[in-house]
């Protein structure tokens, strides 16, 4: 409720870009980056903000008017990575806002 009434006199997003990840692939890339104060992220809190953030989106989705949502495989692609996965990434982006 108070998320709503927060929020409901905001503007909407033309677009919203949700990369999904495991757990695995999460911890990998939070290890990766090195950053002291994620070393020590309790895996249960990421698995309930994996949870979260699918219920987000799925309410995004179903909302009237539908959220358009952008979904990329971040167990498969990783746009830090691969200028290619970064340019179609931002190609889908431009659709939207152009």
């Amino acid at each position: 409720k108070i998320y709503h009434l927060l929020t409901e006199d905001l503007p909407k997003p033309n677009v919203i870009i949700y990369i999904r990840a495991s757990l695995p692939t999460l911890l990998e890339r939070i290890k990766k980056r090195g950053r002291p104060f994620e070393q020590e992220m309790d895996k249960q809190y990421l698995e309930q903000l994996i949870n979260d953030y699918e219920a987000a989106i799925k309410q995004f989705k179903e909302s009237d008017p539908p959220m358009p949502v952008i979904e990329i495989n971040g167990d498969q692609e990783d746009f830090v990575i691969s200028d290619a996965v970064f340019n179609r990434i931002a190609d889908q982006v431009k659709e939207y806002i152009e």
